[in-house]
């Protein structure tokens, strides 16, 4: 914030996070929707929707600490009017990102058209894995496990759907206490 205020000295500038109080957090949004605020300094918060027409550019620091589908979404907070958009990605030396990371990075470049959101978590999948359905486990690795063992585990899990069958109950049935 420092940095930036004595750069643009006739810029308006502010911060937004989460920990703000949410009044807070409003008005700083909506003065930056109106113009008043030029530069806003914050956290992923605004990868929820946030949804400004006269905004096209976006930095993103350190992408390494994000997740595609997070980076997919921060990239679209950008774009909406009829301007040009630009999202810049951060991150240190590259030698230091992570295998996973670099794909990461490489299907977002990849998949940077409109409508290709469905592809890019398609390739999301592959890089983090399936994991389970009826499991605690979000994510997994399909690659290693293989797709005949994947699909066996799949039918031995929607074998035990049966076992945990919730049958509906009407208000009646309580009420002759059929149950």
């Amino acid at each position: 914030m420092e940095f930036l205020e004595q750069s643009f000295t006739d810029i308006e500038l502010a911060i937004a996070h989460g920990k703000q109080y949410s009044k807070q957090l409003e008005d700083t949004m909506e003065k930056f929707a109106q113009g008043e605020i030029r530069i806003l300094i914050c956290t992923n918060i605004v990868e929820s929707g946030l949804d400004i027409q006269n905004e096209n550019t976006i930095t993103i620091q350190d992408v390494q600490q994000f997740g595609l589908v997070q980076l997919y979404q921060l990239r679209g907070r950008v774009g909406h009017a009829d301007k040009e958009a630009h999202a810049y990605l951060f991150y240190p030396n590259k030698s230091l990102l992570s295998d996973q990371t670099l794909e990461r990075l490489a299907a977002l470049e990849e998949y940077c058209k409109l409508g290709q959101g469905f592809q890019l978590a398609e390739r999301d999948m592959g890089i983090k894995g399936f994991g389970t359905i009826f499991g605690e486990q979000q994510t997994g690795d399909v690659g290693n496990v293989g797709i005949d063992l994947f699909f066996e585990m799949l039918f031995e899990i929607l074998s035990k759907v049966e076992e945990h069958r919730v049958f509906p109950v009407t208000y009646q049935d309580i009420q002759n206490k059929k149950i």
